[in-house]
Formats: C-alpha cells, sequence, structure tokens
C-alpha cells in the first residue's frame, strides 16, 4: 500500500500526519518538563561500602534454611508488619502481599530501605537475620490469596 498526496485528498492525509506529529513531539516535550528524576543522597564511599555489606549479607542469610526462616519471619511480620499489610498480608492500609511478585532480595531489600513515603526503613531496628526471615515469609504469602476477607478502606 502506498500513500498518495495528489489531490485535496493527499493534501488533507498530509496535513493529519504532521498535526500528529507535532502534538506527538510537544506531547512528548511536556512530558519530559514535568519529570523529575529520583534523587540520590549523596553518600560517601563509607556509607556506600556499608549498604553493600548489608545486601551482600542479605543475600546469603536468604539462601539460609528456608523452614527455619519461615518459622523465624512469621513473628517478626507479625509484629512489623501485619499493622500495615494485615493478617497474612491480605492488605489493609498498605499493599497485599499474597499477589507480590518481587523476588526475595527486592522484599528484602524494601525492608531494609523502606519503601515510598509509608514504610519506614528497618535497617536500624532488625538485623540481617529478621530482614531475611520476614522476606521468606513474605515470599511464602505470594500466590496464596488467603480466604480471609480484605478490610474495606474507608
Amino acid at each position: 500500500m502506498s500513500l498518495d498526496f495528489k489531490g485535496p485528498k493527499g493534501v488533507i492525509l498530509a496535513v493529519i500526519l504532521v498535526a500528529g506529529g507535532i502534538y506527538g513531539y510537544s506531547s512528548f516535550k511536556k512530558g519530559m518538563a514535568t519529570y523529575s528524576p529520583p534523587v540520590t543522597p549523596n553518600l560517601t564511599k563509607s556509607q556506600i561500602a556499608e549498604i553493600n555489606a548489608s545486601h551482600d549479607k542479605l543475600l546469603a542469610k536468604l539462601s539460609g534454611d528456608p523452614t527455619t526462616l519461615l518459622k523465624e519471619g512469621k513473628p517478626l511480620f507479625d509484629d512489623n508488619c501485619e499493622s500495615c499489610h494485615g493478617e497474612d498480608g491480605i492488605g489493609g492500609t498498605a499493599p497485599d502481599l499474597q499477589g507480590i511478585r518481587s523476588a526475595p532480595i527486592t522484599v528484602a531489600e524494601k525492608i531494609f530501605n523502606g519503601a515510598g513515603d509509608r514504610m519506614p526503613a528497618f535497617y536500624k531496628t532488625m538485623t540481617e537475620d529478621q530482614i531475611a526471615a520476614t522476606a521468606v515469609y513474605v515470599e511464602s504469602l505470594k500466590n496464596t490469596h488467603s480466604q480471609k476477607t480484605k478490610p474495606s478502606k474507608p
């Protein structure tokens, strides 16, 4: 199929194509003007090394005995996460964890660093062992979709 730009129909087609291109470009420019990339804090080399060491420890802990980690993770979840994520992670004031698609290390990093402006970072109140155990427990909730009723949102 070829486009015929001859005659009145061709002029109209050309105008539509040019207008579409201009609109698309202006929408792109507008979107770029409002885009704010995430801000990375200025960290020292020692702070970066400390964060990397903690994440390496988390990876090592996540590869531990799953049965032990699950057993340790459940009470930690109950104490630290259930008030927001709900019993068995069904959701509450925070997201439902039963439908998560994240890898255990990603979950552990969110527990370690916090998530968004509502979930606190637990690196000061929990050890790497505790964070790893909690992450493994959260991972165990994936796709369980409890029969319990989710709380209604106000």
